[in-house]
């Protein structure tokens, strides 16, 4: 008789658990099939912070920001578009190799200490400017 008593509280915990679940899910707005594909979805590290597991339908988004964030950019950071490859070949086009353009970032942080670059590019021209 005691065993009946216990299975019909715990039949009666069950119910009461299935009532305040579907509250929550309720108020939350959401539905209980998407719950089981949400937890059944496959997460993958990020490769530039390993601490972070992601999606992997949303890997390419994460990572692009990741690496942002990663460089010193904030989300809402500006940059310019790439060229055009035609107008590369273009005569006026002017072409500046990898040094010069560690050349013209060191003068510019020379001149402006928070100028933001992203860490390895910092580190660079820190040894070049010990170099020059």
């Amino acid at each position: 008789m005691n065993s009946n008593k216990t299975r019909e509280e715990m039949i009666v915990f069950i119910q009461e658990a299935e009532c305040v679940i579907k509250q929550v899910t309720k108020t939350l707005h959401w539905e209980p099939s998407q719950s089981q594909v949400s937890l059944q979805t496959k997460l993958d590290y990020c490769p530039i912070n390993k601490e972070h597991r992601v999606p992997e339908n949303r890997m390419k988004q994460h990572v692009e920001k990741c690496r942002l964030k990663s460089q010193g950019y904030s989300l809402d950071s500006k940059f310019l578009q790439p060229m055009d490859p035609e107008l590369l070949a273009h005569s006026s086009v002017i072409s500046i190799d990898k040094y010069k353009q560690q050349e013209i970032l060191a003068q510019a942080l020379k001149k402006n200490s928070h100028l933001n670059i992203s860490n390895s590019t910092w580190w660079m021209i820190v040894n070049l400017l010990q170099i020059t």
